[in-house]
């Protein structure tokens, strides 16, 4: 019994010592990585944009090399290295100057032809560390953050394996360096390591699939007091603020709606403070005072209806919106209700009267040349009625009839300060709202609303006087 056992010891020591002889004798490498050296890449980020970005990957080597004096079966160890070999990749961006360009890129492994590929026979490692591989430094996914063999399986693509992909580099105009750490290392192990006997690995590490972007800088200052960690990228960053404070996942983003927005609170503005300053005052401050005039209503001489439509914006559409047929459905379910035959909804639309409450451009004295100052609205000076609106005249515009006109005169005369305008100087201004998809189905039906400075900046301009009119004016014109 004693002597079979001595047996098998002498024959595992002559088996490697034959790996010792082949390996001293043909000077073997156990990984050679070769960054690919024509990877210099220059990106025409956006051509509208000034300047050029360059996105460079510069060349790096990893040399693995195992003399016999670092083998021995009698050494083995699993959680020490017997050799081991670090090698830098550096990939530079250096962005257009006052933007923020971002470039994203994968980081691949390919072996040479010709070459053996490790673990693609069976091997005798038995779930030990044998050839390993890790990467560091590095954000996106990274296939090898925790060392790892570096065996051949399913995640191979022909003789190419992504180490890490979705790697990202940010820059603001200056050059921006990032240093990637690849590590190999060899263990010897207890058994004999058979499978990588006078074996040579050769291969390439190089930069792949890169692709780049760039923020304008409205965007950009959004972003100017973000703290990004110098190792971390800004998609990473973000991905991280969602997460902790709104729990909301990069999956997530598919379907979202999500809108940067002031964070400013609206003020009151000017010596006499008369006005108000604030974001989103198109077309808040009409809806506001829609609701606030309709809740004091309290016994109509007719029904009273206060539609608050969405995506106007963008033209009204959508299943939300005043193209939408919830309007309509809803006035036939006052029908049914009243036990009325539904085919009259076309006679009760041409029966009804609306105000289409939304804002009005006022006189900017800054760009008079884009208004005709004769006929345009200015702060203070009561709600705006706007008989048309529409670009280049009347094009694509409502325009209400000279007898429904009257009619609104005279409920306004007596209690509320009114004036008429038109949305900009013809040819040069312009504007749209929901006025006309009411009046195709035959509402008298004429767009009356607040004028505001700035429309559609962070921060609109409106008067206090033109808002409580525009509170008057609609609860008048419920009550009659």
């Amino acid at each position: 019994m004693e002597k079979n056992i001595n047996v098998k010891i002498m024959g595992v020591f002559a088996s490697i010592l034959l790996l010792f002889i082949v390996i001293t004798a043909s000077f073997a490498y156990f990984g050679t990585f070769n960054v690919n050296l024509n990877n210099n890449v220059a990106v025409n980020i956006n051509a509208v944009s000034p300047g050029d970005a360059t996105f460079i990957s510069s060349a790096t080597q990893l040399n693995l090399q195992v003399p016999a004096a670092n083998m021995s079966q009698t050494a083995s160890n699993n959680e020490i290295a017997a050799a081991s070999n670090t090698a830098t990749l550096t990939v530079n961006l250096t962005g257009a100057a006052n933007l923020l360009t971002t470039c994203t890129y994968d980081i691949v492994y390919e072996y040479d032809a010709g070459s053996n590929v490790y673990g693609k026979s069976p091997t005798t490692k038995n779930g030990n560390k044998e050839i390993t591989l890790q990467v560091s430094n590095v954000n996106g996914t990274n296939n090898f953050a925790n060392e790892k063999n570096f065996d051949f399986d399913s995640s191979w693509s022909g003789l190419k394996r992504t180490l890490v992909s979705g790697a990202t580099i940010s820059s603001n105009g200056t050059l921006t360096t990032q240093n990637i750490s690849i590590t190999g290392k060899y263990y010897n192990l207890t058994i004999p390591q058979t499978s990588i006997e006078g074996k040579v690995f050769t291969g390439k590490i190089y930069v792949t699939n890169h692709s780049c972007e760039t923020i304008e800088p409205a965007y950009k200052t959004i972003l100017a007091n973000s703290k990004v960690n110098e190792t971390q990228s800004f998609k990473d960053f973000i991905k991280t603020i969602l997460s902790e404070r709104y729990k909301i996942n990069e999956d997530d983003l598919l379907s979202a709606e999500i809108e940067f927005v002031p964070l400013f609170e609206a003020r009151s503005l000017g010596f006499d403070q008369s006005m108000i300053a604030g974001y989103g005052q198109d077309d808040k401050a009409c809806s506001y005072t829609n609701l606030t005039s309709l809740l004091e209503v309290e016994k109509p001489s007719h029904t009273c209806v206060a539609i608050f439509s969405d995506k106007e914006e963008i033209g009204s559409v959508g299943n939300t919106s005043m193209m939408s047929l919830a309007f309509d459905t809803f006035i036939l379910n006052m029908i049914k209700l009243l036990g009325k035959d539904p085919y009259i909804l076309n006679e009760v639309f041409m029966k009804s009267k609306m105000l289409s409450a939304d804002v009005d451009g006022a006189l900017d004295p800054n760009y008079k040349e884009a208004f005709d100052t004769y006929n345009a609205s200015r702060l203070g000076h009561g709600i705006c009625i706007n008989k048309y609106t529409g670009g280049r005249g009347k094009s694509g515009a409502n325009d209400a009839n000279c007898e429904y006109l009257a009619y609104i005169r005279k409920i306004f005369d007596e209690k509320v300060k009114y004036q008429f305008s038109l949305l900009g100087k013809i040819d040069l201004g312009g504007g749209g709202t929901i006025a006309y998809i009411l009046a195709n189905k035959g509402i008298d039906v004429v767009d009356c609303g607040v004028p505001v400075l700035s429309m559609h900046s962070p921060y609109e301009v409106t008067s206090k006087f033109d808002i409580y009119m525009a509170h008057k004016a609609y609860k008048e014109f419920y009550r009659n």
